[in-house]
């Protein structure tokens, strides 16, 4: 594991023991109270408990993935598409031909919730797709939306202001990711 990959895992760990139980907990308090006296408050306090918690799970899923170590990279991307679409409301469709699991997954991982998260931040965007799939010991993917794409002037001037992002992830993208193991 790289340091920041212990540093997401570390801190997707504290979310889940800390403030992820401390919303849940609060949430149950709200459903006992709301049982023997109802009000319209306590539903909508038990409603924004509800979508705290929902956050929180996406975002110790989004900084490290379990689902990753135990099931693999393909349920992993199928799960995060279904997050960004709850998220941001585009239809993220994730086309998987990859049941194994291999070192590399964690950081074909890290490029695809990069793309995805550039794809709802700036795309403007109703659709996007992620087809994934190994064949001769090579990972493939992409990351792709119907939205109104990158003018190559402002990604020159968005790079001389120091943002690398996009930049990354479109080298990371162009080269193969070979699967050894």
């Amino acid at each position: 594991m790289t340091a920041s990959e212990v540093q997401r895992r570390e801190m997707s760990e504290a979310i889940h023991d800390g403030p992820l139980q401390d919303v849940l907990a609060a949430r149950q308090e709200i459903a006992g109270l709301a049982k023997t006296s109802p009000s319209e408050r306590l539903s909508r306090a038990a409603a924004s408990l509800q979508e705290a918690s929902q956050r929180l799970r996406e975002a110790t899923f989004e900084l490290h993935p379990v689902v990753l170590e135990r099931v693999g990279l393909g349920a992993t991307v199928e799960q995060l598409a279904s997050f960004t679409t709850r998220r941001s409301g585009i239809d993220v469709r994730a086309d998987i031909d990859y049941a194994g699991r291999n070192g590399m997954d964690s950081m074909v991982f890290g490029v695809i919730r990069e793309l995805l998260s550039n794809v709802v931040r700036h795309s403007q965007t109703d659709r996007a797709t992620v087809p994934l799939a190994v064949s001769d010991g090579a990972c493939q993917f992409d990351v792709t939306d119907n939205g109104v794409g990158v003018d190559p002037g402002v990604m020159t001037q968005r790079l001389a202001e120091g943002h690398i992002g996009l930049a990354r992830a479109r080298r990371r993208r162009q080269r193969h990711v070979h699967l050894h193991g």
